[in-house]
């Protein structure tokens, strides 16, 4: 045995198991014995086929003729239906005081008298009016109807609508020989008259509506609809009028489903019909009584019997074959092999099942195939949301780590600013009374330069944490890059040319102020032009977007190398010489930017060397100029 990808154990080619063969030799013994039952049929004695034979079209003759007389019924249940309908339409017609009404145009009078007059009537009443219009219903009656109430008639007829089949009979009213209006009733064909008509003409009843579909039935099927479709002429639209060949009288059979019926088709009016129904079945119960006691007088021919099962066992030996060859590639993942038709039913059945459970075990495959789908996206959107989960929290962590390492380097600030003041105080006392010792002098001087470097640490790590009005602010960030851009350029080394252009929307508005935005910019210029030496060219980007306005700070510098990109806005972190920096610009301009509820990001550019730092701060409102429009403004030196 070996695994299946799907992982069913299937046979090796060349070496079926021996289970197999014993299998179907209980199969072939099985089918056998179903022959010989054949057989002994087939066998039995003539005079009883014979009989059999007579008894059976006996019974099928005896049903089709009562079938057949279920028109002539019909008509003559219509006959007396006509007679009634006339007769409630002319007392309704001859009712004291309705021609008067109706002559006199009292519509509301002329209703109230055909109301009473009708109450013991099944039917509901009718009332046209003088003008021709009806007045009970308000629906529009068919003109043909009124056309015959004009020239005195009493019509009864049936009319077939969508949904519905109504009987409708009408009456002519006058008065002195002048058509004033016509009255009569209306009652709607429904599954009470079709178990009317057939207890009358022991059938099973269809009635169809203009469009074929069923408006009443007595029937033992439970869905009257599919049985009526099933029974339908082939070609046939469902509409059968008089003349209609469907209405000759002829005795169809027909199979719906596992149910075999004669079905006959009548008219009732054009555009509606009666089907009359016999279910063989039922009707012809007592045959298989008939047929097993031909079956026990088949006995004396067993032997013959014998051998027109060995002959025969191989011929119904293939459909078992074609069953058990499409269980096997079936196990193989093919759904389409074809199954041989056979005339046992029990195979039949089994063939029928089998088909059936492979048809399912595709759709469930197909389902589970969607369903694999939709679970692999869900996963990726999971992903995806946790990944952005994990940046927020870790932007979080780094956020309040940040703000903690900035408080406490404020109060240590705060508390270090007094004693630089006095120490310094007194280096200047110190030094103004050792000016005649240059030693001495020297020294002094070189105490309060560094006393002087530590007084502009206090005040840088203060001026993180100094309050700032950040709902008022508001600034022109091009203007101020511009700003920038001039000073950036004016502190470059002698013999050295640094190019810095300001590309940016024409008058974009942030909502900081305007020093706040002074002090970060030229934070993030210094550290771009002391990566390029003076030297290169610097951009400043500004554009809006999202109710957003975005700066970028790019360079031609080495860039920033990969594994302290994450440590950039840590305080006092710092590539730079003691000498040059303390490392506190990058983590004062990213407080600044978090104060006015902004984002400060660094990374490598794509398009060639260098660094990119973005800064994002809300967009001040009164914005001038479109979002979309970038216009380049370099200066004219350049």
């Amino acid at each position: 045995m070996t695994n299946h990808p799907r992982g069913e154990l299937v046979p090796e080619a060349g070496n079926p198991p021996a289970s197999l063969f014993k299998d179907g030799a209980k199969s072939r013994k099985r089918a056998l014995l179903l022959l010989v039952v054949l057989v002994l049929a087939v066998g039995t004695i003539p005079a009883g086929f014979v009989a059999y034979g007579l008894l059976a079209r006996a019974l099928d003759e005896q049903v089709r003729e009562s079938l057949s007389m279920a028109p002539d019924l019909l008509a003559t249940r219509w006959s007396a239906t006509v007679d009634v309908r006339m007769m409630h339409a002319r007392d309704v017609a001859r009712t004291p005081g309705l021609a008067e009404a109706l002559m006199g145009g009292d519509d509301l009078r002329a209703t109230r008298i055909v109301e009473q007059a009708g109450a013991g009537f099944p039917e509901a009443p009718l009332l046209v009016g003088r003008d021709g219009s009806a007045l009970i219903p308000a629906d529009s009656l068919p003109p043909e109807l009124l056309a015959a109430t004009r020239r005195g008639e009493m019509p009864v007829t049936v009319v077939p609508g969508s949904g519905s089949v109504s009987v409708v009979s009408l009456a002519p009213v006058e008065m002195d020989g002048t058509w004033v209006g016509a009255v009569g009733g209306t009652s709607v064909i429904d599954a009470e008259e079709a178990t009317a008509l057939a207890g009358l003409t022991r059938s099973e009843v269809l009635i169809l509506d203009g469009t074929g579909g069923v408006v009443g039935s007595a029937t033992s099927s439970a869905d009257p609809q599919t049985l009526a479709d099933g029974v339908a002429i082939p070609g046939d639209s469902g509409l059968v009028g008089v003349g209609n060949e469907a209405d000759s009288h002829e005795i169809r059979e027909v199979r719906v489903g596992a149910t075999r019926y004669l079905v006959l088709t009548t008219a009732m009016a054009p555009g509606s019909e009666v089907l009359f129904l016999k279910d063989l079945e039922r009707e012809l119960a007592v045959l298989p009584l008939l047929r097993r006691i031909a079956l026990w007088s088949a006995g004396i021919t067993l032997g013959l019997a014998l051998i027109l099962g060995t002959v025969f066992a191989g011929r119904l030996a293939r459909p078992v074959g074609s069953l058990a060859t499409a269980a096997g590639r079936l196990a193989g993942g093919d759904f389409d092999a074809p199954l041989e038709p056979s005339g046992i039913s029990e195979v039949s059945q089994v063939s029928d099942s089998f088909d059936q459970m492979r048809r399912a075990l595709r759709s469930r495959l197909a389902e589970l195939e969607e369903a694999n789908r939709r679970l692999e996206e869900a996963n990726r959107e999971l992903a995806d949301r946790q990944e952005r989960l994990m940046v927020l929290q870790t932007e979080l962590v780094q956020r309040d780590r940040l703000a903690s390492q900035g408080r406490l380097l404020a109060q240590l600030a705060h508390e270090i600013r007094n004693p630089i003041a006095s120490i310094r105080n007194c280096l200047e006392v110190l030094s103004r009374r050792t000016a005649d010792e240059p030693e001495a002098q020297k020294f002094a001087d070189m105490a309060i330069d560094e006393l002087l470097r530590m007084h502009e640490l206090t005040e840088q790590m203060l001026d993180v944490h100094r309050p700032r009005d950040t709902e008022n602010s508001s600034c022109e960030v091009v203007a101020v890059a511009q700003e920038v851009a001039s000073l950036l350029r004016a502190g470059t080394e002698p013999g050295k040319t640094l190019n810095v252009s300001v590309v940016g929307s024409s008058s974009p508005n942030a909502r900081v102020a305007p020093d706040s935005l002074k002090q970060v910019l030229l934070n993030l210029g210094l550290n771009a032009r002391e990566a390029m030496k003076d030297e290169g060219p610097m951009e400043i980007v500004v554009s809006s977007e999202g109710g957003k306005v975005i700066l970028e700070v790019l360079d031609r510098g080495p860039g920033v190398p990969p594994e302290i990109l994450p440590r950039i806005f840590d305080p006092f972190f710092t590539t730079k010489s003691q000498v040059q920096g303390v490392g506190l610009g990058l983590f004062t301009a990213e407080a600044i930017v978090r104060t006015y509820g902004g984002r400060i990001g660094g990374a490598n550019r794509e398009d060639g060397p260098g660094a990119r730092f973005t800064v994002e701060f809300p967009e001040a409102d009164g914005t001038g100029g479109g979002h979309g429009s970038r216009a380049e403004e370099r200066p004219p030196n350049e």
